[in-house]
């Protein structure tokens, strides 16, 4: 029998892979740096069962809020669709029912935009971590460990005549340009045929303590809430926990108000937090 297209010419990993264990890179996809800041944005279920059953907890990604998740761009359907069968042209669309996805904010600081678009209450929170502890995380055994890639997202207009395309995993790192304030980086595994179905699940194992940097609560957590996570948390190790910065007020205002009305020239010393300038006598 002749072997479909999706499970020869489009099986992994391709001839130019390389291995960065737990990753499969390619030369289609851009692999961050190992030193890339990663922020995971999450209320605290989502939380408590990562440090509970220490694992993570994949999507497949035609189950995302955007329905472009996945799809190729349309030059490489209509150049595919000139040389391939369509029963193995239908089989490689359906690849985005095979691709499960975890995905990550890539900013060294944390993001106002990001606790506003992905949390959907006052008691969110977020993991930071970076490329290489997520790497470092993982606990897979074979076959499993040559399962996952790692890449950023790139974020096109689908109908760009530049874009023929025929690497199916490239087209699950493609968004849509209205989306590049997510800066997305994206772990992923395709699926064998046996684990297709709704109620497959892709959850591999992971070391929490080297998983998370630090865990931030957001910055609309109540004082008294953020006190109760912390408790919570606390359960599960000693990580490193830090509150928001996002909702403090500007004391250095209130301090140069005061220098004012106390008829003292403000300084940048008092202005400014950890200033060392010193006023002028004059």
């Amino acid at each position: 029998m002749k072997p479909s297209l999706c499970s020869e010419q489009f099986r992994m990993p391709w001839p130019d892979h390389r291995t960065v264990f737990p990753f499969i890179t390619h030369s289609d996809l851009k692999m961050p740096g190992p030193d890339t800041v990663l922020w995971r944005y999450m209320d605290l279920t989502k939380l408590l069962d990562i440090l509970g059953n220490q694992c993570l907890h994949f999507t497949r990604i035609d189950k995302f809020e955007d329905p472009f998740e996945g799809v190729a761009p349309r030059k490489a359907l209509e150049g595919l669709s000139r040389r391939v069968p369509a029963s193995d042209l239908e089989e490689v669309l359906q690849i985005r029912r095979r691709t499960h996805a975890l995905c990550w904010h890539a900013n060294k600081t944390e993001s106002a935009a990001m606790w506003r678009l992905y949390l959907s209450s006052n008691e969110g929170i977020a993991i930071k971590t970076t490329a290489q502890r997520l790497q470092e995380s993982l606990q897979l055994s074979p076959p499993e460990d040559k399962a996952l890639f790692i890449a950023e997202v790139e974020y096109i207009d689908h109908d760009d005549e530049a874009l023929f395309l025929e690497n199916f995993l490239k087209w699950a790192t493609f968004k849509r340009k209205s989306f590049e304030h997510e800066r997305e980086v994206r772990l992923m595994r395709v699926a064998d045929h046996n684990e297709l179905g709704d109620d497959f699940v892709y959850r591999p194992r992971i070391n929490v303590s080297t998983l998370i940097e630090s865990i931030c609560i957001g910055p609309l957590v109540p004082k008294w809430v953020g006190d109760v996570i912390e408790q919570a948390i606390s359960k599960y190790g000693n990580f490193k926990i830090e509150r928001s910065e996002l909702g403090d007020d500007p004391t250095y205002i209130s301090r140069f108000i005061e220098d004012l009305q106390a008829g003292r020239h403000p300084t940048e010393e008092n202005s400014q937090p950890g200033g060392n300038a010193t006023s002028d006598p004059t």
